[in-house]
């Protein structure tokens, strides 16, 4: 069974910035905002370029494994700085949201 988030799979990173507390993540057919505590492996700027191999969902955290890195996200609610943990607007129009 296929998952929402995993119509990121093969989507490639075109840029990333910090903005006003959450992680702002442009892929080439959706945007992506982290509100919640997030982390990077490597470095968050390395990781633009780069293509989205696979979405991991736990839980607690929520990872987007690229090539040669990954991008967490808590899902703990405690850790959420905005009314919720990620929003993704995919470009046809379906949101995701947790």
């Amino acid at each position: 069974m296929t998952k929402p988030l995993d119509r990121l799979i093969g989507m490639t990173l075109l840029s990333a910035e910090i903005a006003s507390g959450s992680a702002e993540l442009r892929f080439s057919r959706c945007d992506f905002s982290a509100y919640s505590t997030y982390s990077s492996f490597p470095d968050f700027g390395s990781l633009v370029g780069q293509t989205v191999q696979s979405i991991v969902g736990s839980m607690d955290r929520l990872v987007i494994r690229f090539a040669f890195g990954e991008f967490f996200i808590s899902l703990h609610p405690d850790d959420y700085r905005g009314p919720e943990a990620f929003c993704a607007r995919f470009a046809d129009g379906p949101w995701v949201v947790e």
